[in-house]
């Protein structure tokens, strides 16, 4: 990086502007003029200074050239080429230059850079890419700058003036191109500014200075050099660390400067643990407690007191419930009692953290609530939904008839293990509960299977009517009597059939109108007794469908698709799709819960 700020030097002055007299449009002369001659006499000690400067500041022309360089060029490249203890005659021939009203100290001849970037670029070269304090005074570039020539000028690669004062330790010409207002925020082609290379440099006091005196801001989002490759510096990186953690507040912030500051990541102690103190105060659950844990894993003496906090209100509310449960299971009803979810969270959040052993009466208490689940359940329920003049199997989908098999066999499995509890007589002190309740619930299995075959006769019946239905709306199709398939609801209008010329249309990439739910309502209507949602939705065009939250398996029901989907957006769209154009729209289906893929 050293060696392309070394290359610095300056293409092109932002004040650089060709004058009327410019260079590029002279010809080459084939001998030397009269000045040409008198500044190589004097460079070479062959005629006087005092007569040289006078020949220089009376000439009226100081643009002739002679083996491609004009006479300003000989002195700056004389001054590039030797100690600045050796180049007191250049730098008066250079001031009488400066001195006639004919020069433009930002001139440039042919392919030749103006005066202030060519003596620089050339010194550098000439040291082997480098710079040196014993070349190039302090006095020849304010020669220069007084002149005109522009601080803000910089090198092919980007870098500025500010790279020769700072790799010469040259204090002056620090401050003189502060005083002249240098562009400290130029990028180079890197993107590297002049506070990342003070900084990747490790000059603490130039730093120092530019941010008191506001000329720069250390901020530590923009920061873009490698605190690793500061550590080098212990001062610099003591200096920014202690700036950049005023900066940081969130937990990402406080998080990327304990990566980038390691070493200094106790200044942002304090924040980082109230941080987590307020986290861990806030967690109301043991699943919350583990969240902060993950999220400050240094943090576990502070955490694990709130954890074992959680725990112990946890466990008394499980011993809470088998008082209550205990208590109801001695009436002479079959009383039952909901736990809330307080006997599953407790099996779920601490397998692996119980110090109490309480895990084996939540266990017990599973058990009661089993049997309390079985004996809530509407055995009498109608299975299948209302078969809407025929709708429902023109939309079934075999997924659906899946899951009421499903169902079906989810809700024998809970009645049979619930009897097998009661049958166990497990010693949880339920005896008289599970006495009463082995009868009922061999009952409640016996009408449930009876349910279930009177529901799927009413089906056989309602598909076969459906079926004779559809034969002979085909049978008459085309005509314009004939009823759609797809009927409206007694106080919604009949909507169109789906369009028969739809088959080109792509169901997942249809563009849905807008639309907004019209109604809405819990509806208690489920075969385990879990609530539903049931939302009446219109679209802008005018079209409606109704969908239904199943909050057990959080699935968004479509009526119209007659498929389950992730979100009610999706369920919607289905809806839209099946409607228009007849078709099935995957994209969000679920199944169980789970989503479905072909």
């Amino acid at each position: 990086m050293v060696r392309k700020l070394f290359t610095l030097i300056i293409i092109c002055a932002a004040t650089t502007l060709v004058a009327a007299q410019s260079f590029d449009t002279l010809k080459r002369s084939t001998g030397r003029s009269e000045l040409y001659s008198t500044v190589e006499k004097a460079l070479a000690g062959q005629t006087p200074v005092s007569s040289a400067r006078e020949t220089i500041i009376s000439a009226t022309s100081l643009t002739e050239p002679y083996n491609g360089k004009t006479p300003i060029y000989l002195i700056l490249d004389y001054i590039a080429r030797h100690p600045k203890s050796d180049c007191a005659v250049a730098e008066e021939l250079l001031g009488a230059f400066i001195a006639n009203k004919n020069f433009d100290v930002n001139m440039r001849y042919s392919s030749l850079m103006p005066p202030l970037s060519y003596l620089i670029r050339t010194n550098y070269d000439f040291l082997g890419e480098k710079y040196s304090a014993d070349y190039i005074s302090d006095n020849v570039l304010r020669m220069l700058i007084g002149a005109g020539a522009s601080v803000n000028t910089y090198n092919s690669d980007g870098s500025s003036l500010m790279t020769f004062a700072r790799d010469t330790r040259n204090k002056y010409l620090q401050d003189f191109f502060l005083q002249q207002n240098i562009d400290l925020h130029h990028t180079d082609k890197q993107g590297n500014d002049e506070t990342y290379k003070i900084i990747a440099g490790g000059d603490l006091a130039l730093l120092k200075r530019l941010v008191d005196e506001g000329r720069i801001k250390i901020d530590f989002f923009k920061l873009r050099n490698n605190p690793k490759d500061i550590e080098q510096y212990p001062a610099m990186y003591d200096y920014l660390a202690n700036i950049c953690a005023q900066q940081v507040s969130s937990y990402d912030e406080i998080s990327l400067y304990r990566q980038k500051f390691n070493l200094r990541k106790n200044l942002v102690q304090d924040k980082y643990q109230a941080l987590a103190q307020a986290e861990c105060n806030a967690a109301h659950s043991f699943s919350d407690v583990l969240k902060v844990e993950k999220k400050y894993p240094d943090m576990t003496t502070m955490t694990s007191s709130r954890k074992r906090a959680i725990y112990d209100r946890d466990c008394q509310s499980l011993k809470d419930f088998y008082k209550k449960s205990l208590e109801a299971s001695k009436s002479n009803t079959l009383q039952t009692v909901s736990d809330n979810g307080v006997v599953s969270d407790f099996i779920n959040n601490y397998k692996n953290y119980d110090p109490a052993n309480q895990m084996t009466l939540a266990r017990g208490l599973e058990q009661y609530i089993t049997v309390c689940r079985a004996l809530k359940i509407d055995v009498h329920q109608k299975l299948w939904s209302e078969y809407d003049d025929g709708v429902f199997f023109g939309l079934l989908s075999k997924h659906k008839i899946e899951f009421h098999d499903w169902t079906v066999n989810s809700i024998n499995n809970l009645l049979s293990k619930a009897e097998r509890i009661c049958g166990s007589k497990s010693n949880w002190g339920y005896d008289n509960f599970w006495t009463k309740a082995l009868p009922e619930l061999a009952n409640r299995r016996s009408q449930f299977s009876e349910n279930v075959e009177v529901n799927r006769k009413e089906y056989d019946k309602a598909l076969a009517d459906y079926q004779i239905r559809k034969a002979a709306e085909l049978a008459n199709a085309g005509s314009s009597s004939s009823s759609s398939s797809y009927s409206s609801r007694d106080d919604e209008k009949e909507e169109e059939k789906p369009s028969r010329s739809s088959s080109s249309i792509d169901p997942e990439t249809v563009e849905i109108p807008g639309w907004k739910i019209e109604k809405q309502e819990r509806r208690n209507e489920t075969i385990l007794s879990n609530n539903r949602i049931v939302y009446e939705i219109r679209f802008d065009d005018g079209k409606r469908c109704t969908i239904v939250k199943d909050e057990v398996y959080n699935d968004y029901f479509s009526e119209s698709a007659g498929d389950s989907y992730n979100t009610i957006e999706n369920a919607v769209a289905a809806s839209y799709v099946m409607k228009k154009y007849g078709k099935k729209r995957k994209h969000g289906m679920r199944l169980f819960g789970f989503n479905y893929h072909e």
